[in-house]
């Protein structure tokens, strides 16, 4: 990729910079470097940590893949943890059917007993907590009617909500994302019993412990408009979403249009275990982001770039941010490359 393409800065920013035109520009001096990259910019830095850089009221849209509640206590999430995760998909020992989930923490399996469920609800009040802390820079940097969509698993849903309304954020729906494949999850309860002799066991025959996972949900959420729609709209830009499609027909809070899977990047699924399909953030961003092209869109958890990539096929400005240098160094590469994935 020649760099022609797309020049490639790395500032330090400090309160006078500007990083592009109607770009979000830090509150103070700060040792947060951003790296300017097509019509946005990219921080290899903690979220919590790169919010504070930016202007209050700054943010149009919010598209953000966090890091799940999959046994996420006692893992870091970062490119190692990955990794280990990746391996157990590669070992042909192992015979778990779910194999790029979190490992180690003592939630996946053992004796349902008491402290196994509080360990389970421990950890969900921990993930909460964890997605509060970077709810409340967002609300900070978001302008108001400014939309923030969060995946998430569907069973974990409820609490990211949550910690966003806590964080002064007003609810407005929950998305369903359709995707193809979503294995089967869960006890075989005949196979089992089989193979203990259980009489009964055809009894059970069909019978498992859980549905097969055919959808990921994305938590819809608003900042408080300015006393309405019309005002916030005219002081902001913000507050609508495009929910009337070409045809004239109304969008749904359904997406059921992906169908076949994604063609990734070459690289993308080896280095990131759950990269979203561009047509998922194409229509989210095409959904939910003013129509003006010196609108911004945030990613905090920036991945493989693919909010960037929507982000400039629609004509707006992004904004993103990651812990993983190896994602930050992907993703650059992958939008100074693209054109119309």
């Amino acid at each position: 990729m020649s760099a022609s393409k797309g020049k490639v800065k790395s500032l330090q920013l400090t309160a006078v910079h500007k990083i592009g035109a109607n770009l979000p520009k830090p509150l103070r001096e700060t040792s947060v470097s951003w790296t300017q990259v097509k019509n946005g910019i990219i921080a290899n830095a903690d979220c919590r940590d790169a919010l504070k850089t930016l202007d209050a009221d700054s943010i149009d849209l919010v598209i953000a893949d966090p890091p799940y509640n999959y046994e996420f206590v006692g893992r870091e999430w970062d490119h190692d943890e990955i990794q280990r995760r990746l391996s157990r998909v590669k070992d042909k020992s192992n015979s778990t059917i779910i194999k790029n989930v979190p490992y180690g923490s003592g939630l996946a399996g053992g004796k349902r007993d008491v402290k196994w469920y509080k360990r389970n609800q421990q950890n969900a009040m921990d993930y909460e907590a964890w997605t509060k802390s970077w709810a409340d820079e967002l609300f900070r940097v978001c302008k108001p009617g400014a939309y923030v969509a969060i995946f998430n698993a569907t069973r974990f849903l409820a609490r990211v909500q949550i910690a966003f309304e806590d964080a002064g954020f007003y609810p407005r729906d929950i998305i369903v994302m359709e995707k193809q494949g979503g294995l089967p999850r869960g006890l075989n309860a005949v196979g089992k019993l089989t193979k203990e002799g259980n009489p009964d066991a055809e009894l059970w025959t069909g019978y498992h412990s859980a549905l097969r996972n055919a959808w990921e949900g994305v938590v819809l959420l608003q900042k408080p408009l300015t006393d309405n729609y019309l005002t916030t709209l005219k002081d902001y830009g913000t507050g609508l979403m495009k929910a009337v499609n070409d045809d004239g027909t109304f969008k749904t809070n359904i997406f059921n249009k992906v169908t076949k899977r994604e063609v990734w990047p070459e690289g993308a699924q080896e280095l990131h275990a759950t990269p979203k399909p561009i047509a998922w953030i194409d229509w989210l961003v095409e959904l939910l982001c003013p129509p003006r092209p010196d609108a911004v869109v945030l990613d905090p958890f920036f991945g493989t770039g693919t909010t960037a990539i929507a982000a400039e096929n629609f004509g707006v400005k992004w904004v993103g941010i990651d812990l993983v240098p190896e994602y930050v160094a992907f993703a650059k590469q992958r939008i100074l490359g693209a054109t119309k994935d």
